[in-house]
């Protein structure tokens, strides 16, 4: 069952909620000028019936329509054994060299993807913890996609762009920043699951030296 699916159904019931009251205020003043002699012509008496007929119908059909609602069944999440990723398997789920609708343009077949079961979903790297996030907050097209690929977290605590200090030890950042990373980490422990962990190069200390803090 699909998202789209869901909500057209949910819009159906919507439509037909909006009716009821419609139908029975007209309904009331149309007895009401009955009950009063005003005489109702056969085109009226055909139309209060059309719409007696019309309430009865919508009523039904909202509780027909909340009890198949109520029993579709909503997919599970998939969820993954947390694996290690190496730096070269994190950067190819930066949703462009992953995206099924790049496979078979980017050079390499269907079977010489590093790690199918991911295929098609977007990594970020934060204190060493491998995110599988969205595609509409991190997507090629998206505001936040600078950090996809990596271990981000100099890049987040710092609040700075780009690979130089992807894939390094954040622990020697200066105490806002690391206030900063920190909050980061909270967002996403709260939003997205956690995949796996980095498996750092040996420089992963060295490499950190030469950054300011």
């Amino acid at each position: 069952v699909t998202v789209s699916v869901l909500y057209w159904k949910e819009l159906w019931i919507e439509m037909q909620l909006a009716l009821v009251p419609a139908v029975l205020v007209v309904s009331t003043v149309l007895v009401g000028l009955s009950h009063f002699g005003v005489e109702l012509s056969t085109v009226q008496q055909c139309a209060l019936g059309i719409i007696f007929g019309a309430g009865f119908f919508a009523i039904v059909a909202i509780g027909e329509s909340r009890k198949e609602l109520k029993a579709v069944p909503i997919p599970p999440k998939p969820t993954f054994k947390p694996r290690e990723f190496t730096l070269e398997e994190l950067a190819w789920y930066d949703g462009i060299k992953n995206a099924k609708a790049a496979r078979g343009t980017n050079g390499r077949g269907p079977g010489e993807h590093p790690l199918p079961e991911y295929d098609g979903l977007i990594f970020v790297g934060v204190k060493g913890n491998v995110y599988s996030v969205s595609e509409e907050w991190y997507g090629p097209e998206s505001p936040y996609h600078v950090f996809v690929g990596k271990d981000s977290s100099r890049h987040l605590g710092k609040v700075v762009v780009g690979d130089t200090e992807a894939n390094c030890d954040w622990s020697g950042m200066a105490r806002d920043h690391l206030k900063s990373l920190d909050e980061w980490e909270a967002k996403f422990k709260d939003k997205y699951e956690v995949v796996g962990t980095v498996k750092f190069g040996p420089d992963f200390k060295t490499k950190a030296a030469q950054f300011e803090p």
